[in-house]
């Protein structure tokens, strides 16, 4: 678990919505990646009308 992780668990409130094992470090357009490395692909396009 990294130090951010670690800081959010103290700091931030648990709401009853469980949150992902992730953290975004980086991103440029579309793409996202996290602490180790990984690449996401990011959707901005909401399904409302």
């Amino acid at each position: 678990m990294s130090d951010l992780q670690e800081r959010e668990q103290r700091v931030y409130m648990r709401t009853g919505h469980r949150r992902l094992g992730v953290t975004i470090v980086k991103g440029k357009g579309t793409k996202v990646w996290d602490d180790e490395g990984k690449e996401y692909w990011i959707s901005c396009q909401g399904g409302r009308r």
